[in-house]
């Protein structure tokens, strides 16, 4: 437990010498630029500067690689939460949809869990380190949902409630990073609002000239695979759409 402490105060360390080099050039150039006249003496500290920068970009490099030795070796324990994933079922009744108002059977287990995961590491990362850390196990878990999300079945509460899911993790990793996370939900924003249309035809409303400031992520052939997972909607209407 203690190298475990140890190792996360390494990472701080990277951080803020990488952030002090920095800090260091601002510092000498301000002074040397009132101290020194000679070109020559000017041209051999932007030399020695230039060293600094180097020195900064190592540690940096570093940081981010050992960062994401951290977050492979907690993979598989992200990989069981994505299993509560793999298990949830989307085809719903409404008395299930209304069931799992009061007894989720995924997004708040799984937000409890990865929050005890994660409780050590937000305690003794820095913020800013801590906020990379969230963002690597961001990508794995949106992978991880994209890949199980094509192969789920969904009745229309059921969209309802994946896209409830979705807006809550997106809440909770959103509360846990100083960077901004919507560009990495944004297919997984797509497919919800594909699976949340009323028929397939709706789908023209959004597509192509009429797409307006959205840029889609998702391809033609993944919307017709999306709107295949919607029980209630007919293959031929889906076979049947100009994309």
């Amino acid at each position: 437990y203690y190298l475990f402490i140890l190792l996360q105060f390494g990472l701080n360390q990277f951080e803020i010498c990488s952030s002090f080099m920095i800090d260091l050039k601002i510092q000498i150039e301000q002074q040397s630029a009132a101290t020194f006249i000679e070109d020559y003496d000017k041209n051999k500290i932007k030399t020695c500067l230039l060293d600094l920068v180097d020195i900064s970009k190592k540690y940096n490099s570093s940081l981010k690689n050992y960062l994401k030795q951290l977050s492979t070796s907690i993979s598989p324990s992200i990989r069981s939460l994505i299993e509560l994933f793999e298990r949830v079922s989307y085809e719903l009744s409404e008395s299930q949809f209304i069931a799992n108002e009061v007894n989720d059977p995924f997004v708040m287990e799984f937000i409890e869990k990865l929050t005890y995961l994660l409780k050590d590491f937000k305690k003794h990362l820095s913020d800013n380190n801590f906020s990379s850390l969230i963002q690597l196990i961001l990508q794995s878990v949106i992978k991880k949902l994209e890949y199980y999300t094509f192969k789920k079945k969904f009745s229309q509460l059921g969209a309802l409630q994946f896209d409830k899911d979705l807006r809550n993790l997106m809440n909770f990793f959103s509360s846990n990073t100083t960077k901004t996370i919507r560009s990495e939900f944004a297919r997984l924003l797509q497919i919800s609002t594909v699976l949340n249309l009323g028929q397939p035809k709706e789908i023209l409303d959004y597509w192509g000239e009429n797409s307006g400031q959205m840029t889609w992520r998702l391809t033609t052939s993944e919307v017709r695979k999306i709107l295949s997972r919607r029980v209630d909607f007919i293959g031929q209407d889906i076979a049947s759409l100009t994309l």
